[in-house]
C-alpha cells in the first residue's frame, strides 16, 4: 500500500491504540514532529 501526507504534516501529539503502529511506518519520528522518515520521505513540496 502506498500512503501520502500533505507537505507539512506532522504526527499527532498523542498518538493511541487506534492509531494503529505509526511506529513502523515513520521509525525514528516522534509525536508532534513532521510525518517524514526513511521509509516515507518528502517527495514533493506545494507551490506557494
Amino acid at each position: 500500500a502506498t500512503t501520502y501526507f500533505a507537505d507539512g504534516a506532522r504526527v499527532v501529539e498523542s498518538p493511541t491504540l487506534i492509531s494503529g503502529t505509526w511506529r513502523d511506518f515513520l521509525p525514528g519520528v516522534q509525536p508532534g514532529v513532521l510525518a517524514v522518515s526513511e521509509l516515507n520521505p518528502l517527495v514533493g513540496r506545494a507551490h506557494t
